[in-house]
């Protein structure tokens, strides 16, 4: 075994063994060398069901690749591009192992692969720490990546995307390179090691060049190499360099598609209209037939619930006709049993269960794990602290549609989809035929946030063209009925408690969260079974980074019915705010600055420490700030990468402001620089329109809010100006869309703490009192 140029640069291997592990178990064994036997089942179209008839002139090299005549790279992208810039990422990966310029790469939207399956994004589910390399664990996650591809689980979510094809994507391009190279070497009878791939031009060791191109026809009966390397990392040419996003020219010039772009001969509009309870459905239309007799209205439909709630839906010749027809429907509505539901009291219940309710799982427990409990003076916590979070909605800008053509006894569908594996088999299920029968296209989202994991919006299109076959029909929800049909992010509470020494160290740490269970509904809506723990829960709280010797991480599970769905950075989004606000209360009943506490109880030189490091410097944290600001700070690990923020706020009017964040970032190996940028400035945008102002109230069963004028987004003027830090790092790739959302709402309350004195425990922060000028 060749040990490769990679396999010395990259310092944290742990989990790399345990992923080239799993491939092993997929069918494509790499441990920087690849089995030539399991790496031709990699490299194989047949072996992922690909019909030979597909695989025309040789030009498909594998079921990831196919070369055109004229040298034009096509590569099979079965992930989303929703503004994370991941078509871009995977293009400059293929480009750099294959040898190609990244320009020769164009993207074809690929048929749903067992090869596309996303091996981490289930395995991240398994409900052990990140850091648990052991038997069991390991075990787990393996059962889960072959879980996925026997699921044929194509997703894009989790901060997963270029963490699975880091291995995955390169074995193919890499495999693709050598066998160019090899058929070269015969061709030119010398040996394969005198052959280099550069440019997409194939060079001798006597000046002979070829473009690539011309060896695809003999390349299908050229072996798999035995040995398969990896660029060296010292010669990257792509990785780690800053091109233009390929989907850059398309965006500005207006001729990206976006779901709601398609267009089709003989398309026709539907317009859905919900149950404004949660839950309910349609007991009659009173005015079915003047609806029916209205100009361009061609039918008007009953949709099942098949998401939240039931509805109608108006099919008509345009958006207009339909829409108005549809707020002209006289409903008699079946409100059923969540019509008492309110919010309100469900999170005093949640808060309530924190002191009496029973515990479902515990997360963690270390030292003496049930010192909370214990009520003598000498075990009694030092500080301990309740914080409360609300539902939220996702609020994508492009609201949910979906285009459905039953046509020749096949059901095409294109959508703005997260998941178009496991959407495949709802629709296939929504028009009862079999899922070969259905084909799902990828267009881009406008914003998914994990709302487009969801298939409700695409089984509820397939169900409408089941009833006008022949005629594509385009279903799209008004925006007030995304927003009241959303699965939301959970309302949660937590009480954190701790005792700290008098040197200024956290002995003692209790973490007790309430809230819904978001795994257990979405397996539930995929036909499974929601039961035990999820991690999801209590990410960034059981996984807390903090050095206590006595810990323990509980959770109470509390699902009111509410449909709840993945959002962006999902439990992480509100442990962010609960653990690093606590840190901030300690840090304060300790007498100590919040920076200095927090390094003196994280692991010395460990990664959040160099990267609270890193935002401190950057923003010049502990300097003299202009009278009225003061920066406050948090640091968060989640998806395997560790971000630190250092905000400047201010308190005008009673209102709070943003003028500066600086966000420090390991997120392992960077592959596009600006790419890691532009998700850390989204992050914060998101981030700050959910800490000031997001929040969903539900009273009598009915989300009140319905559009932009009552769920505001963050402003253009309101945009802080945000420095990223973008730490060198020895680990592979890690996640980076979601990742910094969850420091920013504790960051943003500490600031204020400093400013004014109050400490604000609950999302979004609302202030009750003027401010306190610094002098």
């Amino acid at each position: 075994m060749v040990k490769t140029p990679e396999t010395a640069t990259l310092k944290n291997n742990s989990r790399r063994r345990f992923v080239l592990g799993s491939v092993l178990m997929s069918g494509a064994w790499v441990t920087g060398i690849a089995n030539a036997a399991a790496l031709k089942r990699a490299t194989s179209a047949p072996a992922f069901g690909l019909q030979e008839k597909d695989i025309d002139a040789g030009l498909r090299v594998n079921v990831w690749l196919r070369i055109s005549p004229d040298g034009t790279v096509w590569l099979a992208m079965p992930r989303a591009e929703m503004g994370q810039g991941i078509h871009t990422a995977m293009s400059m990966l293929v480009a750099e192992e294959l040898g190609c310029t990244l320009g020769a790469i164009r993207l074809e939207d690929p048929d749903i692969e067992k090869a596309f399956a996303n091996q981490t994004a289930l395995a991240e589910t398994v409900p052990f720490l990140p850091s648990d390399e052991g038997f069991v664990a390991n075990t787990a996650r393996s059962v889960m990546r072959s879980m996925a591809r026997l699921l044929e689980f194509q997703l894009t979510g989790g901060s997963t995307t270029m963490a699975d094809a880091w291995v995955s994507v390169r074995i193919v391009a890499a495999a693709t390179r050598m066998r160019l190279e090899a058929t070269a070497a015969t061709r030119w009878n010398v040996p394969a090691e005198k052959v280099r791939l550069l440019d997409g031009i194939v060079q001798g060791p006597d000046g002979q060049r070829l473009p690539m191109q011309a060896l695809v026809p003999d390349v299908m009966q050229t072996p798999t190499p035995n040995d398969v390397r990896f660029a060296d990392p010292a010669r990257y040419r792509y990785i780690g360099s800053n091109p233009p996003r390929v989907d850059l020219k398309s965006k500005v010039t207006g001729s990206a598609a976006f779901g709601s772009d398609v267009r089709l001969p003989g398309q026709v509009t539907a317009v859905a209209r919900f149950c404004p309870t949660l839950g309910g459905t349609v007991r009659q239309i009173k005015n079915l037939a003047e609806l029916k007799a209205r100009p361009g209205v061609i039918d008007v439909v009953t949709l099942p619930a098949l998401g939240t709630s039931g509805g109608i839906a108006v099919v008509a010749q345009g958006y207009w006709t339909a829409y108005q027809a549809s707020l002209a429907a006289d409903i008699e509505w079946n409100e059923g049993r969540m019509v008492n539901l309110n919010s309100a009291r469900v999170l005093k219940n949640l808060t309530e269960s924190l002191e009496s309710g029973p515990v479902h799982w515990t997360y963690r427990k270390q030292g003496d794990s049930h010192w909370a409990q214990d009520n003598t003076a000498e075990n009694k916590p030092s500080v301990s602290r309740r914080y409360t979070v609300p539902y939220l909605a996702h609020a994508t800008m492009e609201p949910m549609n979906a285009t459905a053509w039953l046509n020749n006894g096949a059901m095409e569908v294109w959508a703005p989809t997260q998941a178009p594996g496991p959407a495949r088999n709802r629709c296939a299920q929504a028009a009862g035929m079999s899922a070969k029968d259905v084909r799902i296209h990828t267009t881009y989202l406008g914003g998914g946030f994990g709302r487009r994991i969801e298939t409700d919006f695409l089984a509820q299109a397939v169900h409408l063209a089941s009833l006008l076959p022949g005629r594509p029909v385009q279903l799209i929800w008004p925006r007030e009925q995304d927003m009241q049909q959303d699965y939301y992010r959970p309302t949660a509470a937590a009480r954190l408690s701790a005792k700290v020494s008098k040197t200024g160290k956290i002995t003692h740490w209790a973490h007790r969260t309430a809230s819904g269970s978001v795994g257990h509904q979405v397996y539930v809506r995929s036909g499974l079974v929601g039961a035990g723990p999820d991690k999801g829960t209590v990410e960034g709280g059981y996984d807390t980074p903090y050095t206590a010797t006595h810990l323990r991480v509980d959770h109470v599970l509390k699902d009111d019915g509410v449909p709840l769905g993945y959002w962006r950075s999902v439990g992480h989004s509100y442990q962010g705010f609960f653990v690093e606000s606590f840190v901030d209360e300690l840090a304060h009943e300790a007498a100590q600055d919040p920076y200095l506490f927090r390094m003196n109880n994280l692991p010395e030189n460990g990664r959040h420490a160099k990267v609270l490091k890193a935002a401190c410097e950057k923003a010049g944290y502990g300097k003299p700030l202009p009278a009225g600001r003061a920066h406050g700070l948090a640091v968060h690990e989640s998806f395997g990468s560790v971000v630190a923020q250092v905000l400047e706020v201010s308190v005008q009017q009673g209102n709070i402001k943003v003028h500066k964040v600086v966000c420090a970032v390991d997120c392992g190996l960077v592959i596009h620089p600006d790419g890691v940028k532009q998700q850390m400035e989204s992050g914060v945008a998101f981030a700050m329109s959910a800490a000031l102002y997001g929040q969903i109230d539900i009273e009598n069963g009915r989300v009140k809010q319905s559009n932009f004028t009552d769920y505001p987004v963050l402003k253009l003027a309101e945009m802080p100006k945000v420095e990223v830090v973008v730490l060198p790092s020895g680990n592979e790739p890690s996640g980076v869309g979601e990742i910094a959302v969850p420091p920013l709402a504790a960051a943003l309350a500490n600031g204020v703490f400093k400013l004014t004195g109050q400490r604000l425990r609950s999302l979004p922060l609302r202030l009750n009192a003027p401010a306190i000028t610094i002098p």
